[in-house]
């Protein structure tokens, strides 16, 4: 679908390659779950290959794609705004170019997925990756990530007094063996 609408993509060659880019260590955690990349031209474009995609993968077994939003929950498509061409910045990290004509940094593992100057255009989950601790655990610190989850410094909050806590994060479908087991 994606070649007949001549969209620009890129996946990886073997699933060899998309086993080491699953499990967060050779790339980082921010390419976890990026079975394809889509480069779109336009914003409605965007719109309109999201549902498609969505609509092709609904319901197919999947990793989270770590910091970046979904199309909509439970979805399989991601997204984020982020650079496209190699800009770096003053410390020779990734960057983009603000509306103004700033350089900024163009950080991938950091929530909202996207500077405050972009709108969403996406009715997608508006739920930050750890919203799910907040209930009991207030985390300030990733202590590490890979496909299979993470573990984070935190405080439980609903403890009496409040601790200091290690919480361990097992991610569905992360880092999926071909027999079927993955990070849960």
């Amino acid at each position: 679908m994606l070649r007949e609408r001549g969209v620009l993509f890129k996946a990886p060659q073997t699933l060899a390659e998309l086993q080491r880019i699953n499990m967060g260590l050779f790339y980082g955690v921010t390419q976890v779950g990026k079975f394809i990349t889509v480069y779109t031209r336009s914003t409605e474009e965007a719109v309109d290959l999201a549902g498609a995609l969505h609509h092709l993968t609904v319901g197919e077994a999947a990793p989270a794609v770590p910091f970046e939003k979904e199309f909509s929950a439970g979805s399989n498509v991601f997204y984020r705004y982020g650079a496209f061409r190699d800009i770096v910045d003053e410390q020779g990290l990734l960057a983009m170019r603000a509306p103004d004509g700033s350089i900024v940094p163009d950080i991938r593992n950091s929530w909202p997925p996207h500077p405050e100057w972009v709108s969403d255009p996406f009715p997608g989950c508006d739920h930050s990756p750890i919203e799910k601790f907040r209930s009991r655990f207030l985390i300030f610190e990733s202590l590490s990530q890979r496909g299979k989850g993470g573990v984070y410094r935190g405080l439980d909050i609903d403890s009496s007094p409040v601790r200091l806590c290690i919480v361990k994060e097992g991610r569905l479908n992360g880092e999926t063996e071909w027999d079927g087991r993955d990070g849960c």
